[in-house]
């Protein structure tokens, strides 16, 4: 393992898992804000970590911030050209 890996779990470790920070995982996929569910589904195809700890796609501005998040209930049932922004959670803006 590498060692910003390592640190990331020992990081992880630290907290017991019955807890909201034991919970947590470095593990997630965060797409640009204009990004589509094609987009999306493809990203998941590639997705190296763990899917069963998928089951929020993030969307970030130009800066990394996060600007939405889309359940993948959504994406499973929407059309591929449908923008993600329009199916995030709440109103982000």
């Amino acid at each position: 393992m590498e060692p910003e890996e390592r640190q990331d779990v020992v990081e992880l470790l630290e907290h017991r898992e019955e807890t909201a920070a034991g919970r947590m995982t470095t593990e997630f996929l965060a797409l640009p804000v204009r990004a589509t569910v094609q987009d999306a589904i493809d990203s998941m195809r590639l997705f190296e970590g763990g899917v069963e700890s998928v089951s929020t796609i993030y969307l970030v501005d130009e800066e990394g911030r996060l600007v939405g998040a889309v359940p993948l209930a959504k994406i499973v049932l929407a059309e591929p050209a449908t923008p993600m922004l329009s199916l995030t959670q709440e109103p982000w803006f």
